[in-house]
């Protein structure tokens, strides 16, 4: 009985022992606890990290992306300039009827003899054109039936005709636009482009602060002159019309100044110059005749002109600007 006693006593002492390895075990327990509080610090510097990447593996693939379509952008503009050209505007025929009148209007001359005002200053503006300009430009549009007859004459029996002040704005906003501006009280003497009194077009005008009207008589017949090479001044040529937009029309003439010289056989040789100026000669030209028609591809330093027209309040195209460019 008593050695039974000892084996159970000693194995209490085995119990206990393992008791103490167990509270043992839980001490290592808690260091693991501790060392997984430190593991789990670890691993949120791995999140972080992996979300750094992320980000920037966003950065990088962007980058790429976006060079990639400057480079097609810049690739494409290189191979078709043409079609980039043709795109960005609407040509139109040289034969249409309105490219052909505002073309006549920049280019009206009396008696055959073309206004030089856009060929020879740098850049026209209506801010930079002076009270007669505008009354030269803007009177070629008179009519015949524009003019009223007074009923009265002068005692030379001359008829006394009015052009109501309305009609001179009307012309002035066609030609110029809506913005222009312009000093009515004036007196010009000016030859009609389309207007027939008694066999007569060209009279002063006169404005009437009382009646708020020009009034005019005409005098005599200014015929146009006959087209000759030695007062010759230019070449020119109409080459291109553009619809720059909506509300914008661009035509381009190319022209050639000339100082022209007769010669034995009833020809001329004209020396060809950039400038209204004939300071910068480009080359001769020899058996110039009236018939003589300048082809430009022969003449790559040619001037260059631009007119660009606006449309109006009235749905019409005026006069905005004209720019002229000089060949290198």
């Amino acid at each position: 009985m008593k050695d039974e006693f000892d084996i159970k006593l000693e194995d209490d002492d085995d119990d206990d022992l393992e008791d103490e390895g167990a509270i043992s075990f839980e001490k290592k327990e808690e260091e693991e606890i501790v060392s997984d509080s430190f593991g789990n610090s670890f691993s949120n510097s791995n999140k972080n990290n992996i979300a750094n990447k992320k980000f920037t593996n966003i950065i990088v693939i962007g980058s790429a992306v976006l060079f990639g379509i400057l480079v097609f952008v810049i690739v494409y503009l290189i191979f078709n300039p043409k079609q980039q050209k043709q795109e960005l505007k609407n040509e139109l025929n040289l034969n249409n009827e309105l490219v052909q009148k505002l073309y006549s209007r920049v280019t009206y001359g009396i008696n055959n003899v073309r206004y030089d005002k856009f060929i020879r200053e740098p850049i026209v503006t209506i801010d930079n054109l002076t009270n007669y300009d505008k009354f030269y430009y803007a009177l070629s549009l008179a009519q015949n039936t524009d003019f009223l007859d007074t009923g009265t004459a002068t005692d030379q029996s001359q008829i006394q005709y009015t052009l109501n002040a309305s009609k001179v704005d009307s012309f002035m906003r066609e030609f110029f636009g809506d913005n222009i501006t312009y000093d009515k009280k004036t007196t010009i003497n000016y030859s009609f482009a389309n207007v027939n009194k008694q066999g007569f077009n060209k009279g002063t005008l006169m404005y009437d602060d009382n009646t708020k009207k020009y009034n005019i008589v005409f005098t005599s017949k200014d015929n146009p002159l006959p087209q000759s090479i030695s007062s010759k001044k230019f070449f020119s040529e109409l080459k291109e019309a553009i619809r720059l937009n909506e509300n914008e029309i661009e035509l381009t003439e190319y022209i050639v100044y000339t100082r022209c010289s007769p010669n034995p056989s009833k020809t001329y040789t004209c020396m060809l110059y950039k400038d209204y100026e004939n300071s910068i000669k480009i080359r001769d030209r020899d058996a110039v005749s009236n018939d003589t028609v300048l082809n430009f591809d022969d003449y790559p330093n040619h001037t260059t002109i631009k007119y660009i027209f606006e449309k109006n309040s009235e749905g019409n195209y005026s006069f905005k600007s004209s720019k002229i460019i000089y060949s290198d």
